[in-house]
């Protein structure tokens, strides 16, 4: 018999009630929670991990729309902008193999480039720490999984608007019907387009779309699924995103006042750090622009996404020596376009002004076989391979203060000399990632097998990677004389052809077991490695930087409980990991450059708690803790590139004891849901949702002036109607209350032979205002 995959309720980490508490005849409970985490059906209290499952309810009730909405409910998670997601210490800065993996409907997405909003999901899965069994390739974090609402054969048809500050205007609708009788054909259709003013002001913005971080996405995506029999579930699903957005870093607060940017002959800016002043949207019209683009102008600017998937679930009964087993094929495709300008040092002066075209194409196939059986054994293989074409062409314009008498071999570490224009240009570059992987999964249960003995699980699991890189990149350096604003030309001093291929192969796993004290009541305990392919980049001078892989060994102990006949559900983990060839990253000169730290050590413990004290009231409460620092490592700074440490190369700094980056302390966030009934009124229903985040570093630098990003509170509050039938619901809600609105993720240090200079990306939504207005039918 096919098992349809269903969320019946939803947890925050471990279990968390949306409509969550059920009266019954024994009393108020907890429902169950039922996630596929694993690649199979099974209790979220039964699965020996840490995991954050969200049904449709709460991602509503906790305004949870985009991964960083997700990171604010989940202790051990912060993210720096919307497809980049830290687990536990472990994240990406800027560009490079994320080590989180992310999918959606189970297939996997190597970019991270989810694309379009929270919006008509089952359900949301995020799985913390290793999973280098069923997951694999840049699973060294954890995975996230994103599960689409599946057809019925039902009329349904929602529709949703939103209106809020910065001229925010949303409007969303879903509608699902059946096209053939019994199953054998239904579709559901969804649509979505948001709109919103810029939370950086450009100063120089000649159209509103020219400020920084505007929202302008549209969103359309259809499944189309038959199941013609019990035992056979065919589905295609199809996805369209489109978005129109300016990158703009803002100088920090340091860069403003320490007049490193006059020194490039910027303008001073005010201490206000969402206000700008942004030129690169006009390299469009440049001749550089032109000769390596052809002709284009500002209607070019976009970034889609469009994917397809196939899928087939076959479930097999009594096959001879297996018995019950479910045969899954999935094959995906994936094409990513995009045509942009980013400003990465938010001034007139043409310091680091950017033009990128971007083409990522992937195509994804896995085969899995998971037995079904009611017996002490089950076990799950698969079969897996990614493969993954990324094209750029790219020309950067930089000022940067270098000497010249050096620049016959190349761009020397910039020390001094004098302030040149350069343009450093990538004609062409073609990379292309391979991944390929066979990995097998099982379950012994010790009581199912002989009822005499403890009721313990062993789990464990097997995964052999293969990740290979091919690369062809062509760059080149030139020197603008006399100037770029009265240019007669150029001069190329750097760059050339590169050509590199680099293979892995690491197995990876875990082993462990869970033991059920009792129905409520249950421990577990795990050893994971995960693991990070390395890979090839290329250096603005033209020269090839080698990455190694890196490894993960984790120690997992957890418990997961439920007290109080069910209303209160108490789950708690530590974990210490051992982390070996760390890839970080950081800006030099115009490229990004990823160098490996020899060790860290991270650990950390993760309570979560849900409480739902009537039919009417529940709350969720997760806490987290978490210490993460480097072992051994020595590193250059490219913002200020003169210090440096005796124990280290020179010109490198000594890093050893610092934080990791992304690494707050201590976390906290708390819901309280309240629904009043009304009667023939309807009901009313409050939502208080608040998080604490401590101080942390951005970078593993550390420094106090620089890299300190001081302890936080985001707060959301909703007020809501609903109607007696539940058709209608009115919303008015503030979200972000303390207006953080000079709060930046994610840092840019910018080496440009001009200590101090350092940008930021990713800022903090301020405080905003708005109704919504829905109807289901």
């Amino acid at each position: 018999m096919l098992k349809r995959i269903t969320v019946a309720a939803l947890c925050l980490s471990t279990a968390s009630p949306a409509l969550l508490a059920e009266q019954t005849r024994g009393g108020l409970y907890i429902e169950e929670v039922i996630v596929t985490v694993n690649k199979r059906e099974e209790s979220l209290q039964d699965v020996g991990a840490s995991v954050t499952a969200l049904d449709a309810d709460m991602l509503e009730a906790a305004n949870i729309e985009d991964p960083f909405n997700l990171a604010e409910m989940t202790p051990g998670v912060v993210t720096r902008g919307r497809e980049n997601m830290t687990i536990r210490g472990i994240g990406v800065d800027l560009i490079g193999v994320p080590p989180v993996a992310f999918h959606e409907n189970g297939l996997f997405i190597p970019n991270n480039n989810v694309g379009g909003n929270y919006y008509d999901l089952a359900a949301i899965e995020l799985l913390r720490g290793p999973s280098g069994t069923v997951y694999g390739r840049n699973a060294t974090a954890g995975a996230l999984n994103l599960r689409w609402n599946p057809p019925v054969d039902a009329l349904e048809f929602k529709i949703d608007t939103r209106a809020a500050s910065l001229n925010e205007r949303r409007l969303r609708a879903a509608v699902n019907t059946p096209i053939l009788p019994n199953n054998w054909l239904n579709a559901r259709l969804v649509i979505s387009d948001h709109r919103r003013d810029g939370l950086v002001t450009n100063l120089l913005a000649e159209k509103d779309r020219f400020n920084g971080d505007t929202k302008d996405d549209q969103m359309a995506r259809l499944w189309l699924q038959s199941q013609p029999t019990d035992a056979l579930q065919l589905n295609l699903r199809y996805k369209y995103f489109q978005r129109d957005q300016y990158r703009i870093s803002s100088p920090s607060a340091l860069t403003r006042r320490n007049g490193s940017l006059q020194e490039f002959g910027a303008e001073p800016l005010p201490e206000d750090l969402t206000l700008v002043k942004a030129r690169a949207h006009q390299m469009v019209f440049s001749d550089q622009a032109r000769e390596l683009f052809g002709d284009v102008d500002y209607s070019d600017y976009k970034i889609d996404v469009e994917r397809v998937d196939a899928e087939i679930v076959w479930a097999l009964e009594d096959l001879p020596g297996f018995g019950n087993v479910d045969m899954t094929l999935l094959v995906g495709k994936s094409s990513d376009y995009a045509f942009r300008p980013l400003d990465i040092d938010g001034t007139e002066a043409t310091i680091v002004d950017v033009l990128r075209e971007e083409r990522d194409d992937a195509v994804i196939q896995e085969f899995r076989l998971a037995s079904q059986n009611d017996s002490a054994f089950n076990w799950i293989f698969g079969v897996f391979r990614a493969e993954q074409e990324a094209r750029l062409t790219a020309l950067n314009f930089v000022k940067a203060k270098i000497d010249l008498a050096g620049a016959v071999t190349g761009i020397p570490s910039p020390t001094g000399g004098s302030v040149y224009d350069l343009d450093t240009s990538t004609p062409d570059s073609d990379v292309t990632f391979t991944s390929e992987a066979v990995y097998f999964n099982g379950t012994f249960r010790l009581k199912q097998w002989l009822s005499d003995l403890p009721d313990v699980e062993v789990f464990g699991g097997l995964r052999q990677n293969r990740d290979s890189q091919e690369l062809f990149e062509v760059n080149d350096v030139a020197i603008v004389l006399p100037d770029r604003e009265n240019r007669t030309r150029a001069a190329s001093i750097s760059g050339g052809t590169t050509n590199f291929d680099v293979d892995f192969k690491e197995p990876t796993g875990e082993f462990g077991a869970k033991w059920f004290m009792s129905d409520e009541h249950m421990v577990y305990a795990k050893i994971a490695r995960g693991y990070k392919n390395g890979f090839g980049e290329v250096k603005d001078d033209g020269s090839l930087n080698e990455v190694e892989a890196e490894q993960l060994d984790a120690i997992e102990i957890g418990s997961k409980n439920r007290f109080f006949d069910g209303r209160l559900q108490l789950n708690a983990v530590a974990f210490t990991y051992d982390y070996q060839n760390l890839q970080v990253q950081q800006v030099r000169d115009t490229t990004t450059v990823t160098e490996n730290a020899a060790s860290a050590s991270l650990s950390g413990l993760e309570i979560d708690m849900t409480v739902a004290a009537t039919e009417n009231l529940y709350s969720v409460i997760s806490l987290g803790y978490l210490k993460g620092t480097f072992d051994e490592f020595c590193s250059s700074d490219p913002a200020f590139p003169s210090l440096s440490d005796p124990s280290c190369p020179e010109g490198e700094q000594d890093l050893t004891g610092n934080d990791l980056q992304d690494t707050p302390r201590y976390k906290a966030s708390l819901l309280v849901n309240y629904q009043r009934p009304l009667g023939e009124w309807g009901s009313l229903r409050a939502v208080l949702k608040t998080t604490w985040t401590d101080d942390y570093f951005l970078r593993h630098y550390n420094r106090e002036d620089v890299d300190h990003f001081a302890s936080y509170t985001n707060t959301d509050i909703r007020l809501s109607w609903i109607s007696p039938s539940t058709s209608f619901t009115v919303d008015a809600f503030i979200e972000s209350l303390e207006d953080n609105d000079q709060l930046f993720f994610r840092p840019v240090p910018l080496g440009l032979g001009v200590e101090g200079v350092i940008t930021n990306l990713g800022p903090n939504s301020p405080r905003t205002v708005g109704i919504s207005l829905a109807y289901q039918y």
